[in-house]
């Protein structure tokens, strides 16, 4: 899942999973090689921002619009000029761009459950009957 966070004045970000099973949601910056853990509350600077998630997130904060894409094979919408002007040097193109990259990042799966000891202690063993 995609989340787009437009931060149009610097402002105080909150971003929690609706699963507490969604750990691993991970937080991109327009034109930056930084990939930062995304649940928790942030200081962001007027820009576009993304979300890279499993699953849907409560995003709060003032001075932002938030854009979601449920389904990760989704082309971007046009970000609109507002938008753009986010950004210096950004393009519809680009910004677009930017939410098509990220679907090669992945966030990790939540952590197996745990095995019981007790099953834990069965094993197959056909030869020693």
């Amino acid at each position: 899942m995609r989340t787009g966070i437009y931060v149009h004045k610097c402002s105080k970000v909150t971003i929690h999973a609706r699963d507490p099973h969604d750990s691993g949601a991970k937080l991109l910056r327009y034109n930056s090689k930084d990939i930062a853990t995304a649940l928790g509350t942030h200081k962001l600077e007027p820009g576009i921002y993304q979300v890279i998630s499993r699953g849907e997130l409560d995003v709060k904060g003032e001075d932002l619009n938030i854009q979601v894409m449920l389904n990760d094979k989704d082309t971007w919408p046009d970000p609109g000029l507002q938008v753009v002007q986010l950004e210096q040097a950004a393009t519809t193109t680009t910004v677009q761009q930017f939410f098509e990259l990220a679907k090669g990042i992945t966030v990790a799966a939540p952590p197996a459950a745990p095995v019981s000891s007790a099953t834990s202690k069965i094993t197959d063993d056909p030869d020693g009957i």
